[in-house]
């Protein structure tokens, strides 16, 4: 068992939180080589090319988002990285794409990942455990009350059609829970296929003679698809007399 650590995620929140990062960030590190080894034990960074890979596919990618300024905040980031670093942790610096890019290429049957990102909640899907703050489980029950779904792929398909106003990404005009609570199984797997086609086409078309490190769905680009989506979606409600 792999157990994959979120390090900007979650050493972000320790800071901010009022609580001691360093003491919470060393008892995190200790606890998963307990469970998995050093070597297992893989901290995922973000570097300062990181969101430039998503930007070229979408540039209002999360734009207006606070950007971390603060110089205490990277000089204590940089310290636990070498603390993770000293354990023997295994340290991934990802350069093409965002941690959760990483973690979800990387992730197989029986890892762990500890991050506070939903999107990463697709990864329930392959059989993967979710820890929020490295210490609370996900649950079906926290899919359901969150996303309004028992399927984790389901996710991302949320996410095109209600929207995520935390990565700017502002969903389909007039639909939001309520709707998206209207639409049955049968719909739901509808529009979720247009969804995956016009995702993979997008990458397909971006990434044509280019060479990347990382070649994973980019999870918070999905309204760049938005128009197979919308069109399968109209589709079905005109079909089913749903009223958005």
């Amino acid at each position: 068992m792999k157990i994959y650590i979120d390090a900007n995620n979650l050493l972000k929140r320790y800071y901010h939180g009022g609580e001691y990062p360093y003491t919470i960030w060393v008892a995190s590190l200790r606890r998963a080589i307990a469970q998995s080894g050093a070597e297992n034990t893989i901290v995922v960074c973000d570097t300062a090319t990181s969101r430039q890979y998503r930007r070229a596919i979408c540039g209002k990618y999360k734009e207006g988002r606070d950007v971390e300024s603060d110089p205490v905040f990277f000089q204590m980031f940089d310290d636990c990285i070498n603390i993770a670093s000293t354990l023997n942790c295994t340290v991934v610096k990802v350069t093409t794409g965002e941690a959760d890019d990483f973690i979800h290429k990387f992730a197989e049957d029986g890892d762990q990942v500890w991050s506070n990102d939903r999107d990463l909640w697709t990864l329930l899907a392959k059989n993967v455990s979710i820890y929020v703050m490295a210490n609370t489980k996900v649950t079906e029950d926290m899919l359901w009350q969150k996303f309004k779904t028992k399927k984790p792929e389901e996710v991302l398909l949320y996410k095109a059609l209600v929207g995520d106003p935390s990565d700017n990404i502002a969903g389909r005009r007039g639909f939001g829970p309520a709707t998206w609570e209207k639409l049955d199984q049968e719909g739901r797997d509808e529009v979720f296929k247009a969804f995956k086609e016009g995702l993979e086409h997008k990458l397909i078309s971006f990434e044509a003679g280019k060479s990347y490190e990382l070649a994973s769905p980019v999870f918070d680009i999905v309204f760049e698809i938005a128009t197979s989506v919308n069109e399968s979606f109209q589709d079905y409600i005109n079909r089913k007399g749903i009223v958005c």
